[in-house]
């Protein structure tokens, strides 16, 4: 799960929230975290992360690199959080701004999408995905 934020945006800090509770609990799983910040200022992301201490890396990005990243048009505004949920395989098989209806109950809608990739690694290679630090 990968989630595109910004540092002064409350709800990407509530997404983070509950990225960091879904690494707790299927992180056993294989389930893996990691947030991206957008913010013009690359030098907020450092103070952001070590303040809050997420069980995820937070790296940066400049705009117009997550653009592209999140398949926008190069002119676009992304709306934050956004949300990206990457397969075994590599694949994006979801992608979620915040103005989506998955936000209403985050966490719960969220977890499940999760949950889902994660049983549908276990049918199609047999095992579980290996832990976060056992790789």
């Amino acid at each position: 799960m990968i989630a595109f934020m910004l540092t002064d945006c409350s709800d990407c800090h509530a997404a983070l929230s509950f990225m960091a509770k879904l690494q707790h609990d299927l992180g056993p799983r294989g389930f893996r975290a990691l947030a991206i910040a957008i913010d013009n200022d690359r030098a907020l992301v450092k103070p952001y992360a070590e303040r809050y201490r997420f069980p995820f890396p937070i790296g940066s990005l400049d705009p117009s690199g997550a653009i592209k990243l999140m398949d926008l048009r190069a002119d676009a505004r992304p709306v934050v959080p956004y949300i990206m949920f990457v397969d075994w395989e590599g694949n994006v098989r979801f992608q979620y701004a915040a103005n989506d209806p998955i936000f209403k109950d985050g966490e719960k809608n969220m977890r499940a999408v999760a949950d889902g990739l994660l049983r549908q690694a276990i049918e199609k290679t047999g095992q579980q995905l290996a832990p976060v630090g056992k790789q």
